[in-house]
């Protein structure tokens, strides 16, 4: 057992010793934008934690992760109305947070909506880091593509 943790630990040291980007040649340890942000709330008292990203005019990027940082709803884009969340605040309370929070806490007035400035960084991404390098969680850099949530539209003809 000490053996395989310290290999992992060497491989650790390694992907972060590349540009401290986590990834080496061949692998990476893949992290979304709400995951990242969402680690930074998990202690904050409420059932679900929903992390969002301002996205121009009403809309947002969003997810939702419960306390153990399980994907409730998968990353999305969402134009926001009073109503957005309402099956989920009728039976949880959520965490909103983000630069996208802010147009949400004007609409809502739901007992279960809890709005907080959460600011992330490198340090809270430790966690999920080191989770995902433990299960041997890469991704593969040669098959790696992002996630685009929205097709891409141009006004130019």
């Amino acid at each position: 057992m000490e053996d395989v943790l310290e290999d992992r630990h060497e491989h650790a040291q390694r992907v972060v010793a590349q540009d401290g980007s986590f990834r080496d040649a061949s692998d990476r340890l893949g992290l979304r934008d709400c995951d990242g942000m969402a680690v930074a709330a998990v202690d904050r008292g409420t059932d679900l934690i929903c992390p969002m990203i301002d996205a121009r005019r009403m809309e947002i990027f969003t997810a939702i992760y419960n306390k153990e940082m399980e994907t409730v709803v998968a990353p999305c884009a969402m134009i926001l109305e009073e109503n957005s969340f309402t099956d989920i605040l009728n039976r949880h309370r959520v965490l909103f947070f983000g630069n996208g929070s802010m147009k949400y806490k004007k609409m809502v007035s739901h007992k279960n909506a809890h709005f907080e400035t959460i600011e992330a960084n490198a340090l809270q991404l430790i966690k999920i880091s080191n989770k995902r390098l433990v299960l041997e969680d890469f991704n593969s850099v040669a098959y790696t593509e992002p996630m685009y949530i929205k097709n891409f539209y141009s006004s130019v003809k």
